[in-house]
């Protein structure tokens, strides 16, 4: 029972989260590549959350989101 709750949970999340789905390795990896990159060399004193636009949306994280 606790397990399809927190499944259906999941779901949900997936369901409001800008992109629905989940951010892969490579495309970290490459928002960290771009940071020690000569294309932004004129970039400092930035935060650069790689989290699908769940930031700049009305989409909230809470600790029950995953």
């Amino acid at each position: 029972m606790l397990l399809i709750k927190i499944r259906k949970e999941r779901q949900g999340f997936w369901r409001e989260h800008p992109p629905g789905r989940l951010g892969t390795t490579r495309e970290v990896a490459e928002a960290a590549y771009f940071l020690v990159s000569e294309a932004s060399s004129f970039i400092s004193g930035v935060v650069l959350p790689v989290d699908g636009g769940g930031t700049s949306s009305d989409f909230e994280y809470t600790s029950r989101s995953f």
